[in-house]
């Protein structure tokens, strides 16, 4: 599992997005290296999950979470296909323009 914060850094928490980020690399790495073993590898990258923990640390507000059930469905059906699913369509958007749109690190000073 990594999440969408795994994409890009985040002040105040930057070690679970480090951990994010190096837990879809691995699998990414993992997916080259053994797919021709055929072994497959994936790694699924939600956003907000409304599992117990999330919904009693959720900020208040509009902000919507997949149901554990949409994420587990999306990942399955997503082996064979690649090294990472990121689920929910409106969530592939998003990342897409974000990773577009803004910069991966701060600018130089």
């Amino acid at each position: 599992m990594s999440s969408l914060g795994g994409a890009q850094g985040s002040a105040l928490l930057v070690n679970y997005t480090a951990t994010k980020a190096y837990n879809r690399l691995l699998a990414e790495g993992l997916w080259d290296e053994l797919r021709g073993q055929g072994v497959d590898v994936l790694t699924c990258c939600p956003p907000a999950v409304s599992t117990p923990g999330y919904l009693a640390s959720a900020p208040k507000g509009p902000m919507s979470a997949l149901t554990p059930r949409a994420v587990v469905k999306e990942a399955l059906a997503a082996f064979g296909q690649g090294p990472t699913i990121i689920p929910g369509r409106m969530y592939r958007l998003a990342n897409v323009l974000m990773q577009r749109v803004l910069p991966a690190r701060p600018p130089s000073s």
